[in-house]
């Protein structure tokens, strides 16, 4: 039997972030939609009528879901171990560290990691900014190159920074993402880790876990899109795409080429080899 709700419910609940931090937040869940708080900062508010736009069950969806979409909707959010277009996931981690660069004199490096073409749910904000707004998208290979400091006295690991692109067949590609700007560079909370292979995992999750803004929108611009309306409207149209054909991965058609900006080439995310006092690893320096 169902349950109506004649008035907003909250309840507090203990979680951990990605970097393992834990803290209280507020759930408050009523007619409008569901709405996060710590402390009196609002940290997202998602609508019934978008949570419900991804909860639309395709043709081929399993039986199980067909009273469940709620399910359905924690299904989409997970990565799966294997997807059509990339088999080789039945034995590999999501992300793979392609290699690493260290410089043992200043203590500091980079690490090149690539992800495979997957199916996500990402939050983008509101026009306003005063919600989380959920696109269920395909994209395809990711790489990363992503800026360490090794602290030897706390035998950790800090990003400094990161660059995000698209990769395709060797080619780079712009990001379909706000938040980026000159050179690829992705404004966004970093994290620490006592070794590299952990600190790529938890930056990725952060970085996905996370709203984009409107702070940075440079790579926006190579799409033609020069304001969030139009932003919205482009991630619908993506959404659309992939929804109607599970095996879509958006290619050189639809993606913006990269030939370098801000000081960066597309090499950036291709080279290997060693120069100078930087020592070169495959897998991960500890």
């Amino acid at each position: 039997m169902a349950t109506k709700l004649t008035k907003p419910v909250t309840r507090v609940l203990s979680v951990k972030d990605s970097n393992g931090v834990e803290g209280e937040i507020a759930v408050t869940i009523s007619e409008e939609g569901v709405q996060l708080l710590k402390g009196r900062r609002k940290l997202s508010v998602v609508g019934w009528g978008e949570i419900s736009k991804l909860t639309e069950l395709p043709e081929k969806a399993p039986a199980q879901y067909a009273d469940n979409k709620l399910g359905w909707l924690v299904e989409l959010s997970k990565d799966k171990e294997e997807e059509p277009w990339d088999q080789e996931r039945k034995e590999k981690k999501f992300s793979r560290i392609l290699q690493n660069k260290f410089n043992k004199t200043y203590n500091q490096g980079n690490i090149l990691v690539e992800l495979p073409p997957s199916r996500r749910v990402i939050f983008v904000s509101s026009y306003n900014g005063d919600r989380s707004i959920p696109y269920f998208v395909s994209f395809p290979k990711i790489r990363l190159n992503i800026s360490y400091i090794y602290h030897p006295n706390k035998c950790r690991f800090y990003v400094s920074s990161v660059r995000l692109c698209f990769f395709d067949k060797s080619q780079v590609y712009y990001p379909i993402f706000s938040n980026t700007g000159s050179g690829l560079m992705l404004c966004c909370n970093t994290v620490n880790a006592a070794n590299i292979e952990t600190l790529a995992d938890q930056q990725i999750k952060l970085i996905f876990q996370s709203k984009f803004t409107s702070d940075l929108q440079d790579s926006l611009f190579k799409y033609g899109i020069y304001d969030f309306v139009e932003y919205h409207s482009y991630l619908k149209k993506w959404e659309k795409k992939t929804k109607s054909n599970p095996k879509w991965v958006p290619g050189a058609k639809e993606l913006k080429k990269f030939n370098g900006d801000g000081g960066i080439t597309p090499e950036y995310f291709l080279k290997v080899g060693t120069d100078g006092d930087y020592e070169y690893t495959r897998g991960f320096y500890s």
